[in-house]
């Protein structure tokens, strides 16, 4: 290898891949805008980042409408952003996803793209995080990265358990109640898993445990939770991602028993998942300053002046441990 392929080597193993689906409401893009902007404030500069856009519409149309809006764009580093059309991929994995899709409701649709990247995006893509829009970086992304190196043989998927006591007729299975928010995937080990294939064609066609009901709104992590149960052999495909790179601060439960002993957290914030609607008005001025350094001072603003976090409230309860645990990480 020459001095000129051997530092294109190293520079495609520094890359970072990160995608999004944005598909659906062009609200989608807005989001995911905001949250590269929060990636790029926190990355170091051994950190390069190319981002990856899922989505339904031309790419042409989109590029054009980029162009034409740069300002909405400002701070996203525009040469590494890649734009991918779900009306690109073969047929035969659109039959697949049709298939495996049928029997989600609402957004459940659209997230069970995630399970089958691997035939969406690029081969050339040996791994990708996958992430939702409702979060938040404290740390460097990097960081969680280096969680694929900690992958053993089987692992194709990490993931960090829900923060909620959701998902009990799956444990009471002997299984893992997962969220989707916060995705490490093995891209080329997921392509070469034979078994892999054969799971997605059996929950495609509707031969392996699920919800009465079937998959349903939650989607992709509804499904990986159950293909984690007793008997169906898929569990060792799953590396457990720690707590902190998926700090779920929904409070849509916590009037359930055993709420706050599920969502206890040891490990340090570094990820911000507002998985819960009456949060929203909090996670959209936390964004406002992608560095995360004014996050004390929004904490105090919601604590003090909005009435969802008076005090005796599990809100309340929730944005102390944001302050606590989440603020402080940036110092």
């Amino acid at each position: 290898m020459n001095d000129v392929a051997r530092g294109a080597a190293d520079r495609r193993r520094r890359l970072i891949d990160v995608c999004f689906l944005a598909l659906g409401p062009p609200k989608q893009l807005e989001y995911s805008i905001r949250i590269i902007r929060n990636i790029e404030a926190q990355a170091s500069r051994q950190t390069v980042v190319q981002y990856h856009l899922v989505v339904d519409q031309s790419e042409t149309a989109l590029k054009k409408a980029i162009d034409a809006h740069r300002r909405v764009w400002e701070g996203v580093p525009l040469e590494r952003l890649h734009l991918h059309s779900v009306h690109q991929i073969p047929s035969s994995s659109r039959a697949l996803y049709r298939r495996l899709s049928s029997t989600a409701t609402g957004p459940g649709g659209i997230y069970l793209y995630k399970p089958l990247l691997h035939l969406v995006l690029p081969a050339t893509l040996e791994r990708v995080i996958v992430l939702d829009t409702d979060l938040f970086f404290f740390s460097d992304v990097r960081l969680l990265h280096r969680h694929f190196r900690r992958f053993g043989p089987n692992h194709l998927i990490g993931l960090a358990q829900e923060q909620c006591p959701s998902y009990q007729e799956v444990r009471a299975l002997g299984g893992v109640g997962f969220n989707g928010g916060v995705q490490l995937l093995s891209l080329t080990m997921m392509r070469q898993s034979r078994h892999y294939a054969d799971l997605m064609e059996k929950y495609a066609a509707r031969k392996m445990p699920m919800k009465p009901g079937g998959i349903g709104w939650l989607g992709d992590q509804t499904l990986y939770s159950w293909m984690t149960v007793n008997g169906t052999g898929a569990r060792q495909i799953f590396y457990e991602i720690p707590c902190g790179w998926n700090r779920q601060i929904g409070t849509h439960m916590a009037g359930w028993p055993g709420f706050w002993s599920r969502h206890a957290c040891q490990g340090p914030c570094h990820l911000l998942h507002g998985n819960y609607v009456a949060h929203k008005s909090f996670m959209e001025q936390l964004k406002r300053d992608p560095t995360g350094r004014s996050c004390a001072r929004v904490v105090r603003h919601h604590r003090t002046n909005d009435p969802l976090f008076r005090n005796g409230t599990a809100d309340a309860r929730m944005l102390d441990m944001i302050g606590e645990k989440c603020c402080r990480s940036i110092r």
